[in-house]
């Protein structure tokens, strides 16, 4: 899942910059929510760092196991920091509705549903991909093996 996280992140950052050039003649802005972002992706990439850290099985376990809290707590920030701290980011999603025009709230959730189904093929993909290398071992072991030994 932090693969997956950290590939959407990147992809939004990036896709943001791309954006932000065309809206605000910037690539870049310190905005709270652009901001709050980055640092997520940072913790999402140091994530993946960790689990090849050390050879320490125990050691790697519990530095890696604290840094997804970490990041988890901060995504409530991230999202609602285009409501309570002065952002350039309008809130589209409130309490009081969807604000966007009639025509972009269907490209929005074909969007959002496009995303959430990508995420989840990306999932299983690697999910398969895991269950793979557990064979790896055993296939290897068979191609050292001389046949006429068997």
């Amino acid at each position: 899942m932090a693969e997956v996280g950290t590939l959407l992140t990147t992809m939004v950052l990036v896709s943001g910059i791309i954006w932000g050039r065309t809206a605000w003649g910037s690539w870049w802005t310190w905005d709270p929510t652009i901001t709050t972002t980055l640092i997520l992706w940072v913790l999402f990439l140091g994530d993946l760092l960790l689990h090849d850290w050390t050879d320490d099985r125990e050691r790697r376990a519990r530095y890696a196991s604290v840094l997804p809290i970490v990041a988890f707590l901060l995504v409530p920030l991230d999202y609602y920091a285009v409501y309570f701290l002065k952002s350039i980011h309008p809130a589209v999603i409130s309490t009081h509705g969807v604000n966007l025009a009639p025509s972009m709230v269907l490209a929005m959730l074909v969007s959002m549903v496009a995303v959430m189904l990508l995420a989840a093929a990306w999932i299983l993909i690697r999910l398969h991909l895991l269950a793979a290398q557990d064979y790896v071992p055993e296939i290897q072991e068979r191609v050292r093996t001389p046949l006429d030994s068997m």
